[in-house]
């Protein structure tokens, strides 16, 4: 009798303690967060920079175990060996292949897990919006017979107006938002090109065809051989240049001539001046030199 309990007792703790069925399928409780790959040139990233957010997320292109990013893929603790597939409710059925300082395995035995969401500002907006989820998943160990993987990151939301407290500038420079992309970089282009006359539609934040073929105008207006399917450093200088114009070309209500108040007339020159066209002096005088500005500006 003896003999026989203690061979129950040992089997016992070889299980987990959630087991079930089969031999390597079992139920484990897990708190379930989601990570991206970071992109140069997003709009904002979650801890500042590019090279910081690198750093908490990884370089983004392999996993752990060397396999690339792909829909599906998730990490956890060290105790769970690549190729380990869970699935969640209402999420899917992913597969393990990543690591992570922060994945491991927590006090009364819930398990950390983290899903990989995507690319860029749009990641990050899932990944937030996700947020920190606890549910009970279904771990299928890697030498038992495995459900397909099944979970695409475009089925969660992705409201990427959320990263808008993390932005520090609405400036375009040093963004590439490109065809298909749906971000505040994309956004940012749109309200651009609407300020510059260029895009007399609804801002979305979605880069399909009339946004490409708003910016496809406007690089053609400006004379550069540029792509219009993405917002190259050159196209998005000239862009910020033609914004500051639009914005600043009628900082003055009314007309400014001869006949305008020398208070009115002192804030022409000194606009022209801030966007290079007068070099004369702000008196309040309207004079030859600055008949002259204006002309350049207008033209």
């Amino acid at each position: 009798m003896k003999t026989y309990i203690s061979t129950i007792c040992i089997s016992a703790l070889l299980l987990p303690v959630a087991a079930f069925g089969e031999q390597g399928v079992y139920e484990q409780e897990f708190v379930v967060t989601a990570y991206y790959s970071p992109l140069p040139g997003q709009c904002c990233y979650v801890r500042g920079s590019y090279e910081a957010d690198k750093i908490l997320n990884g370089e983004g292109h392999t996993a752990a175990d060397g396999t690339a990013v792909f829909d599906g893929l998730a990490a956890a603790p060290s105790s769970y060996t690549f190729g380990t597939r869970i699935t969640l409710p209402g999420i899917g059925t992913v597969s393990v292949h990543d690591r992570g300082g922060a994945i491991q395995e927590l006090q009364d035995n819930v398990h950390r897990l983290d899903i990989w969401v995507g690319h860029g500002e749009e990641g990050l907006a899932r990944a937030l919006a996700f947020g920190v989820q606890r549910m009970r998943g279904t771990v299928y160990v890697s030498s038992v017979r495995q459900p397909a993987v099944a979970f695409s990151p475009s089925s969660l939301p992705a409201p990427v107006a959320s990263l808008a407290p993390l932005q520090g500038t609405t400036n375009i420079l040093g963004t590439a938002p490109a065809y298909g992309d749906r971000s505040v970089s994309v956004r940012r282009l749109q309200e651009a090109l609407q300020s510059a006359g260029y895009f007399d539609h609804d801002v979305t934040g979605y880069f399909g065809s009339v946004t490409q073929k708003s910016l496809g105008t406007f690089v053609t207006a400006m004379g550069i051989q540029e792509p219009a399917d993405i917002l190259t450093d050159t196209a998005a200088a000239y862009l910020e240049a033609a914004r500051e114009r639009a914005v600043a070309s009628s900082p003055i209500p009314g007309v400014v001539d001869v006949s305008s108040t020398a208070s009115r007339i002192a804030a022409a020159q000194r606009t022209l001046r801030f966007l290079g066209y007068y070099q004369g002096r702000t008196n309040g005088h309207f004079d030859e030199t600055l008949r002259s500005a204006i002309c350049r500006f207008q033209v």
